[in-house]
């Protein structure tokens, strides 16, 4: 279990349920289960972790590009990406059809 100033290795959840430990009195344990497996992990530094924002990355923020900058090249980037998505979104479907979802 990482100190309290430290930053665990695995911050990726899974599920968390809650359990009263009869070593410590006042201080709730969770069971976490994350990518590295089970661990136990104090509730209130767990809140405090998952709480700040550099440790669960935030959306990239969109750039917004003027209308002098969109030349052929731009416009060849973003007809190459929209087709990129189509057959992603085309194959998302395709995969919820086969596994009958």
């Amino acid at each position: 279990m990482p100190l309290p100033n430290e930053l665990p290795t695995q911050v990726p959840m899974l599920s968390a349920t809650a359990s009263r430990s009869s070593s410590t009195s006042d201080r709730e344990v969770i069971k976490v289960v994350t990518t590295a497996g089970p661990q136990s992990v104090d509730k209130e530094f767990l809140t405090q972790l998952l709480s700040r924002k550099d440790v669960i990355p935030a959306r990239k923020r969109r750039d917004f590009i003027p209308n002098d900058m969109k030349d052929d090249q731009y416009w060849e980037r973003r007809r190459k990406n929209n087709l990129a998505a189509k057959r992603s979104r085309e194959k998302r479907r395709f995969n919820d059809i086969v596994l009958g979802k």
